[in-house]
């Protein structure tokens, strides 16, 4: 008899051959778990190997998040495909690690990546006599290095981010090139829905801002929503900003002066510049005429060497146009001067 049978679903969190480099890497890490997960090496080892999916992987225990999860292993996982796992993936990787590999004493949680983008506004000044090269393409091969860069050696769990060294390889993309000035950002979002949900929500950046003195301009910018006043008449084009003090309020552009901003609704959150954390609280009720829509928020770090834990990621998000902008110029000292602060 001829037995017949048919695809239910398309499958899911496969991955290609590894490199020869990566076995080499990854092959006297599976021999020294035995098939057991004891140490933080040992569970990141075994994801890799049982979820071949995973293109980063960090693990960190219970005991070092805030309140204190004792008995708990986190294990984040970077995918190399999509942004995080589905929730079927969670599921069945945490049910098999708890299940094969896993002490009885301990539960392994697994977690998404918490991104922080970076956006650069990067100005390149150049030397025409000894340009090999036309100025749009130097422009050209400076947003292909920085993107490349991003991809090869900042993307995944643990690696931190040194201006100096991506400056360097853009010196180095020709000759002409005299200096590299950058004005950097970070960025991150979150659907507005889960900040109503929670009632309460921490943009956690984990780097000091750019504040240097209690009363300084607003650090934080937002893109636009819609929200209420405080007698409850939505407005749209609302945004947030802080005070300088370490208050955030929802505020809308002043018509009578420019670049100053009036209160809508004050006191929906706070800033704390030297940990790097902007919490909106339970009155910030933002809306839109889509029902599911960010909250976009920005920020100016204190340095531009950005440094990461747990289970953060930094990435230059493409889904932004903004994320990277150059521009080059010959040596003109006003190009250079407005970059400073």
């Amino acid at each position: 008899d001829t037995v017949t049978g048919s695809t239910a679903s398309q499958t899911s969190g496969g991955a290609d051959l590894e490199g020869i480099a990566k076995i080499k890497f990854l092959a006297p890490k599976f021999y020294q778990t035995s098939n057991r997960a004891v140490t933080e090496n040992d569970y990141s080892a075994l994801v890799y190997k049982i979820f071949p999916n995973a293109q980063s992987v960090h693990v960190y225990g219970g005991e070092t998040v805030t309140p204190p999860q004792y008995g708990t292993v986190y294990v984040a996982i970077k995918p190399k495909s999509g942004e995080k796992l589905t929730l079927g993936e969670k599921l069945t990787l945490e049910a098999q690690l708890r299940r094969d590999y896993s002490l009885l004493t301990v539960s392994p949680v697994i977690v998404d990546p918490d991104f922080v983008d970076l956006v650069f506004d990067i100005r390149v000044v150049y030397s025409p006599t000894t340009m090999s090269i036309s100025p749009g393409v130097l422009r050209s091969l400076v947003y292909a290095y920085v993107y490349s860069y991003s991809a090869a050696v900042v993307e995944r769990f643990g690696s931190d981010f040194y201006y100096s060294k991506m400056a360097e390889g853009i010196n180095n993309l020709d000759r002409s090139v005299l200096g590299v000035y950058t004005k950097m950002k970070m960025r991150k979002s979150i659907d507005s829905s889960t900040i109503l949900t929670a009632k309460s929500y921490t943009f956690k950046f984990g780097n000091a801002f750019f504040h240097p003195y209690d009363g300084y301009t607003s650090v934080i910018s937002t893109n636009q929503f819609s929200h209420p006043d405080l007698i409850g008449v939505v407005y749209t084009d609302r945004i947030l900003r802080d005070d300088g003090n370490g208050v955030v309020n929802v505020v809308r552009p002043d018509p009578q002066v420019d670049g100053d901003y009036l209160t809508v609704y004050p006191s929906v959150g706070t800033v704390d510049y030297t940990a790097g954390t902007v919490v909106v609280n339970s009155k910030f009720t933002p809306t839109s005429s889509s029902t599911a829509f960010p909250i976009i928020l920005t920020v100016e770090p204190q340095s531009t060497n950005i440094f990461i834990t747990d289970n953060a990621v930094l990435r230059i998000n493409s889904t932004y146009l903004d994320s990277v902008q150059v521009t080059v110029a010959t040596e003109d000292e006003s190009l250079v001067t407005s970059l400073i602060r």
